[in-house]
């Protein structure tokens, strides 16, 4: 209980190593342990709603509305087939970043056998790399999409906000250390910009992007 989490919590703060990088991990952990630690005074309220979050930057989920979208919202079929080219972006850099450095999840992470084999590594934070990028894309493509009367400035506002929260949300959840979400919020926007600048898929390019993505998993 407790005295277990404390224990890890000890262990999470210990330089691994001399110099200034180790120390600079040290407090890495022992700052992110604290922010931790204040989460968990409010765990009957906190720890749902930070579940709630993790789930809703799970990549799997934004796949599966990208394709949802492609098949039955083409009026905004240019945003669907980018927003899905930068989901490929983002599993690319995740599993190429987080193979690299191999940085543990703290030590007081819970469910850390329930992730996938890259997914173990902490460093920087798949969700929050994954929706920086979102929350960029969006920004972006909003005023240029059939919204149906709804506002795309108080759109693009929720959309910051919401991947904030998700952002904090993993360091508060005992997910990550605070420096990989600073370095998620980065490299998030780094692919956002590899993206439009090496792989955006042009107006002109949607439909057979559109075509080739969504009409043979919905085939009958």
């Amino acid at each position: 209980g407790r005295e277990m989490g404390k224990k890890k919590g000890e262990e999470a703060s210990e330089d691994d190593g001399g110099g200034f990088l180790g120390s600079v991990d040290a407090w890495d952990k022992r700052v992110s342990y604290s922010l931790y630690l204040g989460n968990s005074a409010y765990s009957p309220i906190a720890r749902p709603i930070c579940k709630i979050l993790e789930l809703s930057g799970n990549g799997f989920f934004w796949l599966a509305g990208g394709m949802l979208g492609l098949r039955y919202d083409p009026a905004n079929a240019y945003f669907w087939v980018n927003m899905y080219v930068g989901l490929f972006v983002d599993l690319a850099f995740a599993g190429v970043v987080k193979g690299l450095f191999r940085r543990d999840r703290p030590a007081y992470s819970t469910n850390k056998n329930f992730t996938f084999a890259v997914d173990r590594f902490s460093f920087p934070s798949g969700h929050t790399m994954r929706m920086t990028m979102m929350a960029c894309l969006l920004y972006r493509m909003l005023p240029l999409m059939a919204l149906g009367g709804l506002s795309s400035g108080a759109m693009r506002g929720g959309m910051v906000a919401w991947s904030a929260t998700v952002a904090a949300s993993r360091v508060a959840y005992g997910r990550h250390h605070l420096l990989d979400v600073v370095a998620g919020v980065a490299v998030g926007v780094f692919e956002y910009n590899f993206h439009i600048g090496s792989l955006w898929v042009p107006i002109d390019q949607t439909v057979t992007w559109q075509a080739m993505l969504a009409v043979p998993l919905f085939q009958s």
